[in-house]
């Protein structure tokens, strides 16, 4: 849940092209800036932005209520604020967890001084009480603690900050308290009854973490953790701890986005999920067991794609990558929800100006995988399409994962044989080979024999998809 980066569109068509009959859905249900999204265990989504709609008084709140397979808003409640608000961070949309209840936060310029504002309804997001200011200071998004606290992160003079406001207004005068200065980009997540924060500018990311309970108040309180290498952090729960999404610092020699996994004691290895580095906007969400990975490149002779992967180990192995949605339009601004299952929404709007606000339907069996079990060891064959930004050429990868660590295949198999249906083999490696796709558009299946040190062999088989073919 990152704010939108600072970047200027050349160009942006409104609608789009017709869509294949299998393609993902995607559709616009407004027009303004920085959009925020909630999804509900039913999968309903609660979409929020900002909208200039007031000649006389200024800007506000409109919030979408998209009921799961819709593809129009069931009601569109619009939300006067305070002050301003446009440019000035991002609609967060909460869900406390009390039966109809929905909180939009935002941040409003009351000149001289910042204050953050929550509006709550109590039917489901259809209607809005009056906003209560909570917190001071300037702040980029929130997210809800299991004690109703809204937790908030800020980047104020590009410092790092953070909060655990009452929602009620008792500590509305008190500002964040600064953890790190670096804050340029910063995103937040709630685990369990835990906070974390975490943020970037130039090299590697600072994450903060606020255990239950604690009194944010006290600078004391915020358990900094080890730095992770990697830059643009989008942070959020997994079933085995907090997951970063990250993009690879400048000079890294990793080209592709990577996660990482705090155990509690120690940040896991890097585990490379694909996308194309320096020209991406992306975000990551998790529910319940799974994680979903979401990301926009722009590779040469294709529109925008906009890809992903899901995992459901705690974000040791991921799915193959899979395209969901080719737009005319940059996509600079992606925030991601879902529900346990990982079904749930993306968004994407302007970030300066008003802009349509796109909603891409999630549906996690987009993105496949083939797996088997060997003993304690987890095997996987996926696709990467990071090979495929120039020619419709993808890497089948195999893997293995044992104990919420990657291990080398060497570990359980003697060897694995790949084949792809109406495809070229271009190069093979042990645990690798690269396939020419461009033969053919028809489906192709892959054929993976593995012949494990010990026991019998096994036959995996999945479906493979080139670049900018929608799942």
């Amino acid at each position: 849940m990152r704010a939108g980066r600072a970047v200027v569109l050349a160009a942006l068509m409104i609608g789009g092209a017709a869509q294949p009959a299998h393609a993902t859905p995607h559709f616009i249900v407004g027009t303004g800036q920085n959009p925020g999204v909630a999804v509900d265990a039913v999968g309903t989504a609660y979409i929020g932005w900002k909208v200039n709609v007031y000649a006389d008084q200024g800007d506000a709140v409109q919030l979408c209520v998209l009921p799961a397979g819709a593809r129009a808003c069931a009601s569109l409640a619009t939300i006067p604020f305070p002050g301003a608000g446009y440019n000035l961070g991002r609609v967060s949309v909460l869900l406390p967890g009390a039966p109809g209840v929905v909180q939009v936060t935002v941040g409003r310029d009351l000149g001289p001084n910042y204050s953050q504002y929550v509006a709550t309804s109590a039917d489901g997001g259809v209607s809005f009480g009056a906003p209560v200011a909570f917190g001071s200071g300037f702040g980029i998004e929130n997210d809800v603690l299991p004690d109703g606290r809204i937790v908030s992160d800020g980047n104020g003079a590009g410092n790092l900050s953070g909060a655990a406001y009452l929602p009620n207004g008792a500590q509305a005068g008190i500002d964040r308290t600064s953890l790190d200065d670096r804050g340029q980009f910063p995103d937040i997540a709630v685990q369990g009854a835990d906070a974390y924060i975490a943020g970037s500018a130039a090299g590697p990311s600072a994450v903060v973490r606020l255990p239950a309970g604690a009194n944010w108040l006290d600078p004391a309180a915020w358990q900094h953790l080890p730095d992770v290498n990697g830059e643009q952090p989008e942070i959020a729960p997994g079933p085995l701890g907090p997951v970063a999404l990250l993009e690879p610092t400048p000079f890294a020699k990793r080209e592709e986005l990577f996660t990482q996994r705090w155990t509690g004691l120690r940040w896991t290895a890097p585990v490379d999920v694909g996308g194309v580095s320096y020209n991406s906007s992306f975000a990551l969400a998790g529910s319940g067991t799974r994680l979903t990975g979401l990301w926009a490149v722009d590779p040469p002779g294709f529109p925008y794609l906009l890809d992903i992967v899901t995992s459901t180990d705690g974000g040791t192995l991921w799915s193959s990558e899979a395209t969901i949605a080719v737009s005319s339009t940059a996509l600079y601004s992606l925030e991601l929800a879902t529900n346990p299952a990982g079904h749930g929404v993306a968004v994407n709007g302007g970030d300066t100006n008003a802009r349509p606000i796109w909603v891409y339907v999630i549906d996690p069996r987009k993105a496949n995988s083939a797996r088997a079990r060997f003993g304690d060891t987890t095997v996987q064959v996926r696709t990467d399409l990071g090979d495929c930004v120039s020619e419709q050429r993808v890497h089948l990868r195999v893997q293995a994962a044992r104990g919420g660590d990657l291990v080398s295949p060497s570990g359980v198999l003697r060897s694995a044989r790949v084949s792809v249906s109406r495809s070229r083999i271009l190069h093979r490696s042990r645990w690798s080979t690269l396939v020419d796709l461009r033969r053919t558009r028809a489906k192709r299946t892959a054929t993976v024999r593995l012949v494990p040190r010990h026991g019998r062999a096994r036959t995996l088989r999945y479906v493979v998809r080139g670049c900018g073919r929608i799942a």
